[in-house]
């Protein structure tokens, strides 16, 4: 899959954020140059996945959705911004992650999963590790999510090994440590790095 930091800017500044340490800037090109390059990576890749940051702070991030919807077969997003399901690029988008991440709250999420256009694109929640219990897939379930991305805590502890209850229409996924460190990313000037390993 192919990842799209559009951005390192977020209001939450987590600690642990891998691009918080990576030298990005937003350069001042034009969204030709961007629509260029993305149909030159669709040659090699079927999966997008635009993040940040928080890639909504992006003014441009819902042009490029439908950019990057014209030329890959899916479009995936990351976000912690609720606003998404008012977004004019939402039937562009084919799965939201919605980040969790850092809120007191992440236990009782607080976005519910409504049908504003007439389609919603599967919805999955992403929380650390360390903020799992036993009760939070069935939790996120009952909010409207379709599914939960569990991730491991890059820098440091144990590795997650815990019971996960099977539910119907709802997938767990963990992501192991350095598992995802190895996609092909592409940063906010166009250019591509194939690790994470050196900004953790």
């Amino acid at each position: 899959m192919l990842k799209f930091i559009l951005t390192q800017v977020c209001p939450r500044q987590c600690s642990y954020c891998i691009v918080k340490n990576m030298p990005l800037h937003l350069p001042n090109y034009d969204i030709v140059n961007v629509a260029y390059r993305l149909k030159e990576l669709s040659e090699t890749h079927r999966e997008i996945m635009i993040t940040g940051g928080e890639p909504t702070m992006r003014h441009d991030y819902d042009l490029i959705v439908r950019i990057a919807k014209k030329y890959f077969d899916y479009v995936y997003i990351t976000t912690q911004n609720p606003s998404i399901f008012n977004s004019p690029a939402l039937p562009y988008i084919d799965a939201i992650t919605y980040s969790l991440h850092d809120y007191p709250a992440a236990m009782t999420p607080y976005v519910r999963v409504y049908e504003p256009t007439g389609r919603i694109p599967p919805v999955y929640a992403a929380i650390l590790a360390t903020q799992y219990d036993a009760k939070l897939a069935f939790r996120l379930k009952a909010f409207g999510y379709s599914g939960l991305t569990i991730n491991e805590e890059q820098r440091h502890g144990k590795r997650f090994v815990t019971f996960l209850p099977r539910l119907k229409d709802f997938s767990i996924r963990v992501n192991r440590k350095g598992k995802c460190m190895n996609d092909t990313i592409l940063l906010p000037d166009l250019t591509i790095i194939n690790s994470f390993k050196d900004y953790l």
